[in-house]
Order: C-alpha cells, then structure tokens, then sequence
C-alpha cells in the first residue's frame, strides 16, 4: 500500500513538474511575442496603473526603463490631447467591453502622431475582471502615406489642382445635393487658345510652365473651395455653386480678365487666351456626363468663333436631337423644293456699283422657316 501510494506521488509530482514547466514554456513564448512585438503591449490593473509594458511601449513614451513605468498611471504618458479619450476606453474596459479608436496623442518631440488603441478586459478562471490588456500602434506614417496616395489619385501632379476624377466626384455629390434642394449650378470647362501651338514651338518644358502660372491665376479668381480642376491637357473646369446663368457668365469673365496680362516664363513673356463653354444644372442635364459633354460643346463653339465663352443652347450642339432631326429632313428637302438661292449683289465701295453677285442658299423650313447656311 506504501508502495502504490508512493508510485502515485511521484506520479503526481511528475505531473506537475511537467505543468509548471509547461507553463513556464508558455508564460516565455507570450513574453517573448510581447517583447518583440512592433506595438506597444501593456497591463494595468483595475486603477489603471501599469502593471507590464513592452520595449516598444517604454520606447513609445520615452521611458528609460521598465521600472519606471510600473505603478505609474497608464494615462499620465498621455499628453492632454489624447487623455481624455483614454481615460474613456480604460471605463470601458473596466466595465467589461473591447475599446477601439484612433486617439491622436503628442511624441516625446511633442509633435502629433495618431495611435490606433485597443483596451480589453482580462478575466481570471471564476470570470472576474483582474486587469486590461492594451495594445497601442502608431499609425501616423501610414496615414500620412495614405494621405499622401489619396490626394495623388485625385489632384494633378503638374499643378497640384484636383484632377478629372475629383471632378466628377464633387459634380455628381453637388447633383445629389441639389436634387434634394432645388439648387442650380453651373459648369464651366475653359480650353486654353493656341496652347498646341506652343508645346510645338518652345517645348513642353515651356507648355508646363505655362500651364502651371494660368492655374495659380485661376486659382487666385476662384479659391480652393470652388472645384477649380485640371481636367487634362490645357482642360480646365470649375463648379459654380449656387450659379445661374448670369453668375456662370460672371464667373468666365472674371476668368478672362484672369487671363488678360502676359505670364512672365523663364525665357519669355506668353500672352494667353481662353474659351469657356458653360453648361448649366438642371437645364442641360441632369447627370455630371451630361454636364461635362454640354459644356465642351459649348466650349467648343466659343473657340470656332473665338467669342470668349458661350452658354450651351442645342443649336450649336452637334448632337443635339434638333440637329439630328434636321439632318434626317435635310434629306428631303430638294424633293420638296424647299432649298432655293437667293442672289444678292457684290457692290464697288468706292463707287457704289455693282460688279458682281453673290448666290446663297437658304433653307424654307416649313417649321422653322428660313434657315441660313450655318444652320445646315
């Protein structure tokens, strides 16, 4: 009997040498993944003082060494900014729920940095709540790159305006908006006059420049907040808020006068023109393609008759389905004697006398009536 109960002793010792080393094996990995963890991993008891933190933590808050942090209050290496957020998440914790927010905090430099924080209670074998484990990471680099990409993708590297993309997004955000308010706007798109000719002649060194000086003068007329925009090439377009037809005209005039003084480059002096197309909401459409379309045919008539700017109507519109319409009735037109010739004569200023004659064709619609050239 002394034997078998002896044999189980030991049986029993053994059992536990092997648990005790077990956990001992176990308490060291999570050391050892704590200590060279990237974050800063701690523990506070249910006061909230530091019960552990790791190497990267005492680096994070310019501790020297661990014995300095044991004890001390997790929310005195906050600096006031972020405090008070912590002090929240550490109740949470404490109340028995995971706490999860970006805090921003200072360095030890006292320069600001973001900190993702999570805050989440720690139970003993009866259920009970005995401390918080936190674990904090600064992102302030990544967010900065994030940043940094994020107005990539969306602002032109030449100018630093925002690009066709942000265009159209701040267009189609407006649309929504406006529908539920009722609210006009306009779009403006500008075309720089000749700019090919000028890529052509001094280089594109030259042309980036050039394009670089008409955005800061834009710039300089509208603001930031306007949607000012580098579409592409020597595109250019803007949002007018809140614009009707006289504010939109408004604005392509203050955009001219913009334009009217010669731009200084490094090796020459440009004198630059611009034509304006406008487009306006919900007039001439209801959704940003249409918009954008609208005002580039209008553009594109004001560069053809070098008017400076001009207000879409859908008889300078090549696609416009009253054109359309004509084409298909054009067509018929002979059979039904509705083109003619009038001539008109060519007359000497000087002595008044006739020398020649001009023949014109006009077009008698039956609903439209007389219709010039131009027009077909």
């Amino acid at each position: 009997e002394v034997q078998r109960l002896t044999r189980g002793f030991n049986s029993m010792l053994e059992t536990i040498r092997t648990r005790i080393y077990q956990l001992e094996s176990s308490q060291q990995r999570f050391r050892s993944l704590v200590d060279n963890s990237p974050d800063c991993v701690l523990l506070t008891n249910l006061e909230f003082r530091l019960e552990h933190i790791s190497p990267t933590g005492l680096k994070m808050f310019g501790l020297d060494h661990i014995d300095s942090a044991i004890g001390r209050p997790l929310e005195e290496l906050f600096k006031n900014d972020g405090r008070d957020r912590l002090h929240q998440g550490l109740l949470v914790g404490r109340e028995g729920r995971v706490f999860q927010k970006t805090l921003v905090d200072r360095d030890t430099n006292g320069a600001e940095r973001l900190l993702d924080v999570v805050l989440a209670p720690v139970r003993n074998a009866d259920g009970e709540i005995v401390s918080i484990l936190g674990n904090l990471r600064d992102v302030t680099a990544q967010r900065a790159q994030a940043a940094a990409l994020e107005h990539l993708s969306m602002h032109d590297v030449l100018t630093d305006l925002p690009n066709r993309v942000f265009f159209i997004n701040k267009l189609e955000s407006a649309i929504v908006s406006g529908d539920a308010s009722g609210t006009p706007m306009a779009v403006l798109i500008m075309d720089l006059d000749r700019f090919k000719e000028v890529n052509d002649t001094l280089g594109h060194q030259i042309g980036d420049q050039l394009l670089q000086q008409v955005a800061l003068r834009l710039r300089g007329v509208v603001g930031r907040s306007e949607g000012l925009s580098r579409l592409g090439g020597d595109e250019f377009a803007v949002l007018v808020m809140s614009g009707r037809e006289a504010d939109a005209v408004r604005q392509a005039g203050d955009f001219t006068r913009a334009l009217e003084y010669p731009i200084a480059l490094i090796d020459i002096d440009m004198q630059v023109g611009a034509s304006i197309g406008i487009s306006l909401y919900p007039e001439h459409g209801s959704d940003a393609a249409t918009l954008m379309k609208r005002a580039e045919v209008a553009m594109y008539h004001a560069k053809r008759h070098r008017s400076g700017f001009a207000v879409y109507t859908a008889d300078i519109d090549p696609h416009s389905l009253r054109r359309l319409t004509l084409v298909g009735e054009l067509r018929h037109a002979l059979e039904s004697d509705e083109l003619c010739v009038d001539f008109q004569p060519k007359v000497l200023a000087g002595s008044r006398r006739p020398y020649g004659v001009e023949a014109l064709a006009r077009w008698y619609h039956p609903y439209h009536g007389a219709m010039a050239p131009s027009e077909f």
